[in-house]
């Protein structure tokens, strides 16, 4: 039988916060599914002497339906009404970042949102801060060394398989990460270009609810309509494509001759149901 014993009375959004609870008639090692609003897998902890508990971060606010199974038969639910709290961005200073080569261009009217993966092994979800900012450190290295050589890291944010979002280039600086660079790039780390790879539920919400906020601090109002984008077809010699018409929300592939950010429409990285959510909140 699983039972739910130990919940947040009060949670909040971009907060982390514990569930356990008891898991009796099951053997040490069993694994039990964890699902969030009827349809989001976020975790498959273990049975450890007759207990579970588990880590977990939303990013959306409201009502959110949390389910613990272990059968068809067997399994407990709660609901909890999470606050909207100060999206928490972890910085440049906290993660470690080098400083620029050199000065970085400012980034005056930023007109869109591409979305990008950074190509490496996906962590897992439960992944600690030190490892992550391991990660970060490794990525903006990668970037400012050999073929790519930047100034500094090129994304403005890149989201961890935990929900933990971790600020790259500084957001009034103009980035480095789809060659015309005339709006924010933020990217899932994980590769997914294979097909069956996807973001975790908590990449989904982080970038929700980031896309949200900077899609207001920019003015973008409607993140579905399509609108005149200019694109490009090489980086280095700089050769420009013709225009597209694109939603403010665009993947990376959608405007260069790239795989980024993962399968063909960005399925992989839900990026049209990232678009609707961020609208539905606009």
């Amino acid at each position: 039988m699983i039972t739910i014993t130990d919940f947040p009375a009060n949670p909040k959004t971009s907060e982390p916060f514990i569930l356990k609870g008891t898991a009796t008639n099951l053997d040490d090692g069993e694994e039990l599914l964890v699902l969030v609003d009827d349809r989001f897998e976020v975790a498959r902890p273990r049975v450890q002497d007759g207990k579970w508990e588990i880590t977990l971060i939303f990013n959306r606010g409201g009502d959110r339906l949390i389910e613990v199974i272990a059968s068809d038969q067997d399994r407990a639910e709660i609901t909890l009404d999470f606050e909207t709290g100060q999206l928490e961005v972890i910085p440049r200073s906290v993660w470690g970042a080098k400083p620029p080569k050199n000065t970085l261009a400012t980034l005056p009217n930023p007109k869109r949102i591409t979305i990008h993966h950074t190509v490496f092994p996906m962590l897992p979800s439960t992944a600690s801060k030190p490892t992550e900012e391991a990660r970060v450190r490794k990525i903006q290295e990668s970037e400012m060394t050999g073929k790519q050589n930047f100034s500094d890291i090129g994304y403005h944010y890149v989201i961890m398989p935990s929900g933990r979002i971790y600020e790259g280039r500084p957001n009034g600086k103009k980035g480095a990460h789809d060659v015309i660079n005339d709006g924010f790039g933020v990217a899932f780390d994980g590769s997914f270009e294979v097909p069956g790879s996807k973001i975790t539920d908590a990449q989904f919400d982080s970038a929700v609810a980031l896309c949200t906020q900077l899609c207001k601090k920019i003015g973008i109002t409607d993140t579905t309509t399509l609108v005149s984008t200019p694109t490009a077809l090489s980086a280095k010699p700089f050769r420009a494509g013709p225009n597209k018409n694109l939603p403010r929300i665009i993947g990376h592939r959608d405007r260069f001759p790239t795989e980024c950010p993962g399968m063909k429409e960005g399925s992989s990285v839900r990026l049209e149901e990232i678009r609707q959510a961020v609208n539905a909140r606009l």
